[in-house]
């Protein structure tokens, strides 16, 4: 668990965009924030996925892994999306990993699958999808019908990873090292997380049983700038999360994109506006 009486900056979704990753580093430390929490999917999709890690390590950021980070340490068969090896998604996966050296990868690997933050006696799950995206990567779709109520299964005998074979890679490696550490999202004052790339919120008020925080996706914004978050301490409310705004080099992604080919490019530009 981290213990702070400070406030923070939460990113997610960079989604190997360097230039929207370097503008938020670079209002995160003018504004003198010292811890910097990356929600998951640092990498996959876009085209810098080495230049992305390399930026998180340089500037300590905390990094949870996102079912992207997971691709490229658990086997494609672990993922039904991605048992075509002729698909855009496979191929993508194929291409970010042979972007990446052995010490990169091992960074990954070296990532929670989530994080307990206290601030200010609130205690707060930071994480990629409360559904764990090693087992259950389509839970994104379920959450758009049900709302965060899937999320009451996770770490219980209704977990969705039951319904699957326990020689499952992504189920071994939920048991070995479970999201939340085995809690149940009932036991946080609030759960945080990206995946679904909307910001969006569920609250106690209104009857859920914690406050549920979707962040905007940093690197995929469907806008002309990106995004972040600064969660900090509140005697009212016990914390609040503003959103951050920011404009970022653009151009100089879309050259690089008009300089290089590779799998499901054309997705990435899509997410990013370049028309």
């Amino acid at each position: 668990m981290v213990e702070l009486r400070e406030k923070v900056a939460l990113l997610t979704d960079i989604h190997a965009n360097e230039e929207a990753l370097e503008a938020i580093i670079k209002d995160i430390k003018y504004r003198g924030i010292k811890y910097i929490f990356s929600l998951g999917d640092l990498v996959g999709l876009g085209p810098s996925p080495k230049e992305c890690i390399n930026l998180a390590i340089e500037n300590n950021i905390i990094n949870i892994l996102g079912n992207n980070d997971y691709y490229n340490l658990l086997p494609p068969s672990t993922y039904s999306h991605l048992q075509d090896k002729n698909s855009e998604s496979y191929q993508n996966l194929l291409w970010t990993k042979q972007q990446l050296t052995k010490k990169q990868i091992a960074y990954l690997r070296s990532m929670p699958p989530s994080v307990d933050l206290k601030l200010n006696n609130n205690l707060i799950a930071l994480c990629h999808f409360p559904s764990d995206s090693r087992y259950f990567p389509r839970a994104v779709w379920t959450y758009e019908i049900e709302g965060p109520n899937i999320f009451l299964k996770t770490n219980t005998k209704y977990d969705e990873k039951y319904n699957l074979d326990p020689q499952n890679k992504g189920v071994i490696s939920s048991n070995l090292n479970p999201i939340f550490e085995g809690k149940t999202v009932n036991k946080y004052d609030a759960v945080i997380y990206g995946h679904y790339h909307f910001q969006e919120s569920y609250l106690k008020k209104d009857g859920y049983p914690t406050n549920f925080h979707s962040l905007n996706a940093a690197g995929v914004a469907i806008e002309d700038k990106t995004f972040y978050y600064i969660l900090e301490p509140n005697k009212k409310n016990g914390y609040v999360i503003r959103r951050l705004s920011i404009p970022y080099d653009k151009d100089k992604l879309y050259h690089k994109l008009d300089s290089m080919e590779y799998p499901k490019k054309s997705t990435f530009e899509e997410y990013i506006m370049k028309f």
